[in-house]
């Protein structure tokens, strides 16, 4: 029996582009995996992702309509089908989006929800993306979207400061676990303190028995202080394997 072609998953960010294979209407672990910076570029992009002959591709972008429809021929020209560009959707796979105006919703954001409500047995989950931002959303037991909150995230947080003070920035240990002992230090902790904080506070508005899910290019980082979180890799992309399973 000839092996069935994969679903080809591409999250493209702000800066770096991630890409995944798994098998096709096959629930699990991503087969393959793999991230690169970007230029923004769509031809760049597409010279990024694997040689393969996908049944399906889905794709996550945050960087705009006109971006995502060059990236959307330029990934039809190469693999010669038309791939599914990812839109929040107000009631999708049992998660109902709390957003007036979902099209304002983050598809990152909602992607990520998309993941965890698959996973999450039907149970309350915090889902919390740790990068350039850091964002929270709610999901209660019956897939209603409660809210969330977007802050700075760890190193936008310690930039903006560096950036905005008189600060003379010197190199060296720039991540304490606690209290700096330098201004750079400092800075670093109060970022980082910062950020567990507004997770602290993001999970009292919670429901009591919520499962807890951090991800993004941080959330190891941060976990380091988070020991009732679950690190979850990729979760923009189970995501947009969820939203296709959800076509079969």
């Amino acid at each position: 029996m000839g092996m069935t072609a994969p679903d080809l998953l591409i999250d493209i960010g702000n800066s770096r582009v991630k890409w995944a294979l798994t098998p096709l209407r096959q629930t699990g672990a991503l087969a393959e995996h793999e991230a690169a910076a970007h230029q923004a570029d769509p031809a760049g992009i597409v010279a990024l992702l694997p040689e393969c002959r996908p049944a399906r591709i889905a794709v996550s972008q945050v960087l705009g309509a006109e971006l995502g429809a060059r990236l959307g021929l330029a990934l039809q020209s190469r693999y010669g089908i038309a791939p599914v560009l990812a839109r929040v959707r107000p009631d999708h796979c049992g998660l109902r989006i709390a957003y007036a105006d979902p099209a304002r919703l983050g598809v990152d954001r909602w992607l990520a929800m998309l993941a965890a409500r698959r996973l999450s047995s039907a149970q309350p989950v915090i889902v919390a993306m740790a990068g350039t931002a850091l964002t929270l959303d709610v999901v209660d037991a019956h897939g209603r979207h409660l809210g969330g909150f977007i802050a700075p995230g760890l190193h936008t947080a310690r930039h903006a400061m560096l950036a905005s003070t008189r600060f003379d920035h010197q190199s060296g240990q720039e991540d304490p676990a606690g209290l700096g002992t330098t201004t750079e230090a400092c800075v670093a902790s109060g970022a980082r303190l910062a950020c567990l904080g507004a997770l602290d506070r993001g999970a009292a508005l919670a429901p009591a028995n919520a499962q807890k899910w951090i991800g993004g290019g941080d959330a190891a980082t941060l976990a380091r202080d988070l020991p009732d979180w679950r690190v979850v890799p990729n979760p923009v992309l189970s995501g947009l394997m969820a939203m296709l399973e959800a076509t079969d």
